[in-house]
């Protein structure tokens, strides 16, 4: 799906590494429904986000409007490079920048 689009349910690595034939399997079968999951309401803040995924123990957290639109997946992984590496560059949405030189001689 695209952000923006209905959740409705979600499949992440940990759901299929188990699985014996992948080509067979449907997503429909192993994909968390959405009255399954654990979601964010759109106005929750980073930390309270980075709390429910520690308590829950979850990788991710579906962050959706009160009418069940994703508009946002934030990931424990996200969070746990945001506190290591706090002063990386950043843009104005919050998105990693890079840079790169090539020296001449």
């Amino acid at each position: 799906g695209n952000m923006g689009s209905k959740l409705l349910g979600l499949v992440t690595k940990r759901d299929t590494d188990f699985l014996d034939n992948r080509s067979s399997t449907s997503v429909g079968s192993i994909m968390k429904k959405f009255g399954d999951l654990t979601v964010a309401d759109e106005c929750i803040e980073l930390a309270a986000a980075n709390m429910i995924i520690r308590e829950k123990k979850l990788g991710k957290l579906p962050v959706v409007t009160k009418g069940g639109l994703l508009i946002a997946l934030v990931a424990r992984t996200d969070i746990s490079k945001q506190a290591e590496f706090p002063l990386a560059t950043k843009d104005k949405n919050g998105s990693l920048m890079v840079a790169a030189a090539i020296g001449t001689r």
